[in-house]
This record gives structure tokens, C-alpha cells and sequence, in this order.
């Protein structure tokens, strides 16, 4: 059975029901519980339960309970990996690879890889539409095509036009092979 953290409704719940003067395992018959949530969630204000002051202490604990990311620990670091990056333009992977051959702080390319696609490396955005560091990565041997550089495909010449699709389609069912005349109405409404 996988466990599902109270919600504030539940709580709230709690509260109604051992003012009524229900038995905790009569909560947790009603709410579908394990008697020793309810117990545990009943116990843990010290005597006065309350649903809001439940909830923040949840929220508070839910968000102290997380292992601080690396990159945030090390501004330093940071700060260097996005220099690297910018202008040496080199990848995550030769980054974590210069700093593990130089014996500093290991830092694997998927954790700046992370840090890239959630905090930007803690670097401020120039504008609105920037991608931060992001757009500095290189691509993967892929040149990036400048707006004058870019060639256009040639137009395909061997291509049925819309037209003749049409007229080829409205044959077919004028031949008798749609021989429904829902069939025919319908397709005669889409074109």
C-alpha cells in the first residue's frame, strides 16, 4: 500500500471528527486511514490540533526535507562552470571532466545539466525571450545555422496537388466504390 500525505480536507476532517467524539479508529474508518496517522497527526501539536498549523508544519518540513543541490552550495563553482560554458565554450562534459583531473569538487555533467534546465546555473536572464546558458551548449558537432546561411530545401516537383487529389477522390466515389450516400454527402461537405 503506497502512503499519501494528509491533505488539508483530511485534516480538517480530524478535527470535526474527534470534536464529535469519535475514537481515533473511527476517524481512520472514515477516512480510510491507518489508525496510527490519525494517532500520529492527533499527537503532533501538542494537544491543540490544528488543521492550518498541521498543514504549515507539513509544508515546512516537506520543504526542509530536500538534499541542497551542489551547484547552490558552491556560488564559486557556479559562477566558473558558466564561464567555462559562455565563453570557452566548453560542454558539461568536459567540465566535469577538467575538474575531476584537477582534483577539485566533483561535479557530474548531469548535475550541471540539471542546474542548466531548472536554475540557469544561477545566472540572471538578459530578456523576456532569453534561454540563458542554455543556448550557449554546444549542439553535438551540429553547427548552428545563422538567419543568411540557412539553405532552403528545393520544392518537391513530383507532388500530386490538392486539387488533383480531389478530383482523383470525387472519381473514386463517382465510380461506385463509396457507394453510401452519407458517405458521398459527407465528403461533398469537406470539399
Amino acid at each position: 500500500m503506497s502512503y499519501h500525505h494528509l491533505t488539508i480536507n483530511e485534516r480538517e476532517s480530524i478535527l470535526e471528527l474527534s470534536a464529535k467524539g469519535l475514537s481515533i479508529r473511527g476517524i481512520a474508518l472514515k477516512l480510510r486511514r491507518s489508525p496510527s496517522s490519525i494517532s500520529r497527526e492527533l499527537g503532533r501539536l501538542n494537544g491543540h490540533y490544528s488543521p492550518s498549523e498541521a498543514q504549515k508544519d507539513y509544508r515546512k518540513r516537506r520543504r526542509n526535507s530536500h538534499k541542497p543541490r551542489l551547484l547552490d552550495q558552491l556560488p564559486q563553482l557556479c559562477s566558473r562552470i558558466a564561464y567555462l560554458i559562455r565563453e570557452r565554450q566548453w560542454s558539461p562534459q568536459q567540465i566535469a571532466n577538467r575538474l575531476k583531473l584537477e582534483g577539485q569538487t566533483f561535479v557530474s555533467y548531469n548535475t550541471i545539466y540539471r542546474h542548466i534546465e531548472q536554475h540557469n546555473l544561477n545566472q540572471s536572464f538578459t530578456s523576456h525571450g532569453d534561454t540563458g546558458i542554455r543556448c550557449k551548449l554546444r549542439h553535438r558537432g551540429r553547427q548552428r545555422h545563422r538567419p543568411g546561411d540557412r539553405k532552403h530545401r528545393e520544392p518537391k516537383v513530383d507532388y500530386i496537388s490538392i486539387h488533383e487529389r480531389r478530383r482523383s477522390l470525387m472519381n473514386v466515389v463517382a465510380s461506385g466504390i463509396g457507394n453510401s450516400t452519407q458517405f458521398k454527402e459527407k465528403l461533398v461537405k469537406k470539399f
